[in-house]
């Protein structure tokens, strides 16, 4: 009886710790589906231009409330400004906290990952 119990305990967390792996497999699919996402988001708003500015900043923040957070694939974002040719966009889905700088040079937008982290 005791032995049971124990093999059913060990299925148990066996089966709780594949079900938490693909949920994490997922949201970092999805992360890599966003950026590539933002990226051309951010790319046909750009077009000729070689910075950024407070409209520009207004337009994306509504645009990113269209496109991510009210279609509830993002849970929240930040984006703000750090130059005239870079933006940085922090967003958070499911159990990834992803944080990306934006550069700009000769209307070619660059994204680069800066930091990724897992949240429990």
């Amino acid at each position: 009886m005791f032995y049971s119990i124990l093999i059913a305990l060990f299925f148990t967390m066996l089966i709780g710790f594949i079900i938490e792996n693909l949920i994490l497999n997922f949201d970092l699919k999805r992360v890599s589906y966003i950026n590539d996402k933002i990226k051309s988001l951010i790319s046909k708003l750009v077009g000729d231009k070689k910075y950024f500015d407070i409209f520009m900043m207004n337009d994306l923040r509504r645009r990113f409330n269209e496109e991510f957070l009210n279609a509830k694939i993002v849970d929240e974002f930040e984006l703000y400004k750090v130059d005239d040719s870079r933006i940085r966009i922090k967003y958070m889905t499911g159990y990834v906290v992803e944080e990306l700088e934006v550069l700009t040079n000769e209307s070619n937008v660059e994204v680069k990952e800066i930091n990724k982290k897992i949240v429990d």
